[in-house]
């Protein structure tokens, strides 16, 4: 039995500092080639990504990896916390 959930986050910050990304949950694993358990979020402001990345730190979520690809427009974030 796993003792953690994962969650994966794969941001893309536009041209005009917009924020889109799409966050994943999997209790197995961080992969986000599925689309059960996902969420997307577009053209959100820097405060608005903000208070969701605070939300997900009330929530216990801890930030295991980030990783920037390209030329810094898209980075992906994984997350880790106990099973409940």
């Amino acid at each position: 039995m796993d003792k953690w959930e994962h969650l994966r986050i794969s941001v893309y910050r536009r041209e005009d500092e917009r924020i889109d990304f799409v966050a994943k949950r999997d209790k197995a694993s961080p992969s986000i080639a599925t689309h059960g358990g996902m969420e997307g979020h577009f053209n959100v402001t820097q405060s608005e990504w903000e208070a969701y990345l605070g939300k997900l730190k009330d929530e216990g979520w801890e930030l295991i990896h980030e990783d920037h690809e390209g030329d810094g427009h898209e980075i992906s974030y994984q997350f880790k916390r106990a099973k409940a």
